[in-house]
C-alpha cells in the first residue's frame, strides 16, 4: 500500500513539474527568461528528498542545465547536465540519457572544450548506433560533422584571416627565393 501511494506521489509531482516548466517556457517566450529561470531553480532547489535521484525530475534538471546554458552560466548548466547523465538510466531511459550526453557537449563546445565536446558526441553516436535510437544518432553525426572542420581549423594553426594571410606571404617569400 505504501508504495502504491509513493508511485502515486511521484506521477503527482511529476505532473506538476510538467506544468511549471510549461509556464516557465510561456515566461520565457514573452521575453521574461530571467523569471523562467528563478522558477525552474526554485522547483530545483525544493525538490523532495525522494525526487533527488529520480528519473522523472531529470526534466527539471535538464531544463535548468538548458536555462543556465542560456544564460552563459556554463559551469551551473554542466554540473547539472552531469547530474542529469548520472539519473538517467541508459538501460531504461536511453532516449534521455542520450539527450543529456549532447546537451553537456554543446555547453563544451560553447566552452570552446572542443575535443571533450566531441568526444561525448562520439560515444553517443556509438551507443546510439548500438542501441538503434535514431534521433540520438542523426543528432550526434550532425553534430560531429559541424565540429570537424574546427577541429581540423586548431590543428593546421593560424586561424584568423590576417594570420593566414601572412603565413601565406611568408611562404610565397621563401620559395620565390628557390627554398622550394
Amino acid at each position: 500500500m505504501k508504495k502504491h501511494m509513493e508511485l502515486r506521489l511521484v506521477r503527482q509531482l511529476s505532473v506538476a513539474n510538467r506544468n511549471v516548466l510549461a509556464f516557465a517556457d510561456l515566461l520565457e517566450a514573452v521575453g521574461e527568461s530571467a523569471s523562467a529561470l528563478d522558477l525552474v531553480q526554485r522547483l530545483y532547489d525544493t525538490r523532495p528528498a525522494n525526487e533527488r535521484t529520480s528519473g522523472h525530475f531529470g526534466v527539471v534538471i535538464d531544463a535548468l542545465a538548458n536555462d543556465y546554458n542560456r544564460a552563459n552560466r556554463f559551469d551551473d548548466a554542466t554540473k547539472l547536465f552531469l547530474e542529469a547523465v548520472e539519473i538517467y538510466d541508459p538501460a531504461t531511459a536511453e532516449e534521455q540519457h542520450l539527450a543529456a550526453l549532447n546537451n553537456l557537449a554543446l555547453v563544451y563546445n560553447k566552452q570552446g572544450r572542443t575535443s571533450d565536446a566531441l568526444g561525448i558526441y562520439e560515444r553517443v553516436r556509438a551507443f546510439a548506433e548500438k542501441s538503434g535510437q535514431a534521433s540520438s544518432l542523426g543528432i550526434a553525426i550532425h553534430n560531429i560533422a559541424m565540429m570537424r572542420p574546427r577541429i581540423l581549423a586548431i590543428d593546421q594553426g593560424p586561424t584568423s584571416y590576417a594570420e593566414r594571410k601572412r603565413q601565406h606571404a611568408a611562404t610565397s617569400s621563401f620559395r620565390r627565393q628557390g627554398h622550394s
